[in-house]
This record gives C-alpha cells, structure tokens and sequence, in this order.
C-alpha cells in the first residue's frame, strides 16, 4: 500500500539500493498514472506532504549523491501535479515551497558540481504551484533562471525560456520590471544570457528567446532605459 511505501522511504529510500529502486518504481507508476486516472490524485494528495518532505529531509542530507532516489522521486512529484494542474495537492505543497526553494538554492550556490547543480535548477523550476503563489519568491527565481539559460543542458535552456516566458505572458505590466530591478546588475545579467540564445536556424531555441525578448520590451519599455554591454559570441554568427 501507498502508506507503506511512503513510511518506507524514511529509513530505506537509501541512493541506488534494492529496496530504493523498487520504491521509487512503485512511486513512479502510482505518478504517472494520474495522467490517465486523474481520480488517484485524491489518494496520492493524503500521502503528498509527508512524501515530499522525508524525500527533500534525505536529499538534503546527501548532496553529494545527486541526483539519487530522493531527487528522482521529488522530479516525479513536481512534474506529475504539475502537469495535472491539481488545486488541492497545490495547496498541500504550499507551506513547504519556501523552504523547499531556498534549500535547493543554497544547494546550487554552493556546488561546483554540474549535476548537482542541474538538479537544484530543475526542481526549482518544476515546483507544483501557481504563479500567485510564487510570486514572494519571484526573485530568487529569476536568479534561478540565469544558470538554467546559461547551462550546456538543452531541457534546462528550454525549462528557463518557457518558465520565464509564462511569467511575461501572465504577470502585471508594472510586476516583472520592478522585481527585475530589485537586484543590482539582475537585468542586465538575464539579457546576457538570453542573448546567447539569439542565433539563427538550425538552433533549437533562437527563435523562443526573440519572441520572449520582443515580449519583455513590448510589456514594459522601461527594460530599454538600462544600458549594459552584451559582448560578442562568435558563435551567434
């Protein structure tokens, strides 16, 4: 039963185990299946916060193991309510996304390690909730999506481009720009990385990020007024 597993993750959800595998298979399927069977969200949102927190608990325990079993089954949590656009398992995460978000920070900014780095960056831009409710954390955030567009990983250039993309489309005109500004050089670090994505066909995301630029002058003209050098890259050429 779900409950046992869930119990079991406490002591046993240990990196590359028997027993972890078998688990976070098991996890896995109940997961997915709600894509189909969306009546097993009830069921699964019973178990989701204490899921949640012993995973992330043991996760941050062992850095130095991601991305081990505990990451996998919190990318499958994000990803799965994500994409189901499930109101009350939202709800049931709501208290933890403050520390949930700040843990994998201060993961990323303290690793060296690409890995782990990648995996703090994807589960932070994975995390199950609506934008109102991101929006205390927006700023950490848009610090979060500048080594997303400045990795060598193309599903994380694409998570940063359609995560900040959503937020132009659905914040308030007079919202983005003053959370941009709240940090020194913020801005002008964001438009560094975008333009490194400013090349022609057959690049993947060339397009994606001019369409999100011409969005973020056209909603607020106020992101002309800053002058910041972006440098050459040959490889835009």
């Amino acid at each position: 039963k779900l409950d046992l597993a869930v119990a079991s993750t406490d002591e046993s959800f240990e990196f590359r185990t028997k027993r972890s595998g078998a688990l976070l298979l098991l996890f896995e399927r109940v997961l997915k299946s709600l894509a189909v069977f969306q009546n097993n969200e009830y069921i699964v949102r019973k178990f989701l916060r204490r899921m949640v927190v012993l995973a992330f608990r043991s996760a941050m325990e062992n850095t130095w193991s991601w991305p081990d079993s505990n990451c996998m089954l919190l990318r499958y949590v994000f990803r799965s309510i994500s994409a189901g656009k499930f109101e009350e398992s939202y709800k049931e995460l709501l208290p933890l996304i403050p520390s949930v978000l700040n843990g994998l920070y201060r993961v990323l900014c303290a690793s060296s390690d690409t890995v782990i780095s990648h995996t703090a960056i994807e589960l932070c831009l994975t995390i199950p909730a609506r934008l109102s409710s991101l929006l205390p954390h927006l700023n950490l955030l848009l610090r979060i999506i500048i080594p997303a567009l400045d990795s060598d990983s193309g599903d994380l250039v694409n998570l940063g481009l359609r995560t900040l993309e959503f937020w132009v489309d659905n914040l308030n005109q007079q919202f983005l720009y003053p959370e941009i500004s709240k940090q020194a050089n913020l801005l002008s670090s964001l438009t560094q990385s975008l333009s490194r994505h400013l090349r022609p066909a057959p690049y993947p995301y060339g397009l994606l990020t001019l369409r999100l630029l011409g969005k973020l002058g056209g909603k607020n003209r106020q992101v002309l007024r800053d002058s910041f050098a972006l440098g050459n890259h040959p490889s835009c050429e």
